[in-house]
């Protein structure tokens, strides 16, 4: 009975309904599914209509979280992070995915981990000045490189 109101409300105030958003929102990216339940969610529609949309949702097919794990590994290997601490990021999200898995996912894409560290390691050493002592450079850049996942 709820949901029938709920439905009548939507449709004559031509709001859309939990799913219509939520296939929206898919239209434009990925999402896990815990980030897709909170973007509904900013929406106000109760808990039963998110619920209902993300399985009717899962069952068509249209939430891939394997598209999301990938699009963003990527994304934030490009950044430099490293897969520990892109996995411990995804994990927040929602998704269960391991180290391993982005270092597989890097591979397969043909993203080097140790040329993205040298990188990373040039764009410090460019904002180093000389005047600097070498031992201070490297504590530097060894910072630099644990706020982005490396261990030295």
């Amino acid at each position: 009975m709820n949901q029938e109101i709920n439905a009548k409300i939507h449709k004559q105030a031509k709001i859309p309904t939990a799913y219509e958003y939520a296939i929206t929102l898919l239209s434009k990216k990925n999402y896990s599914e815990l980030k897709l339940k909170q973007k509904i969610a900013t929406k106000k529609y109760s808990l039963e209509e998110i619920d209902q949309a993300i399985e009717k949702i899962k069952e068509k097919n249209f939430l891939r979280e394997d598209y999301y794990i990938e699009g963003r590994a990527k994304g934030l290997l490009r950044k430099g992070y490293s897969p520990q601490y892109i996995a411990l990021k995804i994990q927040n999200e929602g998704p269960n995915v391991s180290a391993e898995d982005i270092i597989n996912i890097a591979n397969e894409n043909g993203i080097d981990l140790n040329l993205i560290k040298q990188e990373l390691v040039n764009k410090k050493l460019k904002t180093l000045g000389p005047e600097m002592s070498e031992f201070e450079k490297k504590c530097k850049i060894r910072t630099f490189l644990s706020s982005k996942g490396h261990y030295c």
